[in-house]
């Protein structure tokens, strides 16, 4: 997607939605309603966002009462979602639970409960972190779907028709070889806690574990980042996190420290000072919960990337040619990652020779 004309009108909204402030609306009217509809949908925050903009009297803001209407109708299918979603993951916890085996709800459905109205969080995949050993969980899978793909880090099957179930053995990686090896043990150090931490919800029918805040905020940016290196990241992601350090609540310096030297540590450092200033301009946190310092060079160019991208790189239209197949889906992505070079050289250089990995053999035309 290009950049819309409007788009500093529609981050400013999107600030005020997390703010849960309001004006006169006077400011508004001069909004194009209809695209910024659209553009929450390619963001993926289109049920978040009609939660502030029902604050408003539709005169007061100028939205047509077409576009209202759908906006209103589309809220609804977010929420019904969300609900099939919640009773398939409480399904999925109980069937691991019956056999023995400890889980945790990866970001997703544990996201939404740090929301103001968490069903009006767009629902993706259900991410299920598993405490076993990878030929148990894959084992687990195929006894309930034979189909089950295994991935890098996942098994995945389809459940309910349309939801799909990614199923983990670890929670995320980083393409550096050195830098995922400490991200690994991370995670195991931080494991016992994550499936441990218990929480309930009137949206659930059984209480689920989730990872805590302070776990999140290692987590989430390196799934940030994955992303962001393999084919884009959009807003929803961004808010999420916006919410995980809201929930973490105002640190003392020497947290902070510890979280910087940690981040330095993992390789994560520049990516997470762009982030933050990401936070600030486009989500409106609050200074006092940044945990770092900003850097405005890599925050543009994030910014940049949600922008024309979307959710997860899917509404891109400067790399049409990315949909003409796998070998060019590959390409271009190459393409993608030696624009980032400049920026991340160690990150994009990593990531390209996986993908000459992954593919050489569709680039030999096999």
């Amino acid at each position: 997607m290009k950049e819309p004309k409007q788009l500093d009108l529609y981050i400013s909204f999107v600030k005020e939605c997390f703010r849960q402030e309001t004006s006169d609306g006077e400011r508004w009217k001069g909004m194009d309603w209809e695209e910024f509809f659209l553009f929450t949908q390619k963001q993926a925050v289109a049920g978040y966002v009609f939660e502030h903009v029902k604050r408003y009297k539709r005169d007061a803001i100028g939205i047509s009462e077409d576009t209202l209407l759908n906006w209103f109708a589309y809220h609804d299918e977010i929420a019904n979602r969300n609900k099939k979603v919640n009773q398939c993951m409480c399904e999925i916890v109980r069937g691991f639970s019956n056999s023995g085996l400890r889980s945790c709800i990866l970001k997703g459905q544990g996201n939404a409960m740090l929301y103001p109205t968490p069903l009006s969080r767009m629902p993706g995949d259900i991410d299920i972190w598993v405490d076993a050993d990878r030929k148990e969980i894959v084992d687990f899978v195929k006894a309930i779907d034979d189909s089950a793909k295994e991935r890098e880090k996942h098994i995945s099957f389809t459940i309910a028709e349309d939801i799909e179930v990614e199923v983990h053995d670890i929670p995320s990686t980083l393409r550096s070889p050195k830098y995922n090896r400490r991200l690994q043990d991370f995670f195991r150090e931080y494991s016992d806690e994550q499936f441990s931490n218990v929480v309930s919800s009137d949206d659930f029918a059984t209480p689920v574990c989730v990872p805590t805040a302070e776990f999140n905020v290692v987590y989430q940016l390196a799934h940030i980042m994955s992303h962001f290196f393999v084919e884009g990241i959009g807003l929803r992601q961004f808010i999420d996190y916006a919410y995980v350090l809201r929930s973490a609540g105002v640190k003392d310096d020497s947290w902070k420290r510890g979280v910087a030297e940690r981040l330095e540590y993992l390789g994560m450092l520049k990516f997470a000072r762009g982030v933050m200033w990401v936070l600030r301009e486009c989500i409106g946190l609050d200074e006092e919960l940044l945990y770092i310092e900003t850097d405005e060079r890599i925050g543009r160019l994030i910014r940049t990337e949600i922008i024309n991208g979307g959710n997860f790189g899917y509404h891109d239209a400067r790399y049409p040619f990315r949909k003409s197949g796998y070998v060019a889906r590959g390409l271009t992505d190459i393409y993608r990652l030696l624009k980032l070079v400049p920026y991340f050289p160690n990150d994009a250089l990593w990531k390209i020779l996986r993908k000459f990995e992954n593919q050489k053999w569709k680039l030999k035309g096999n």
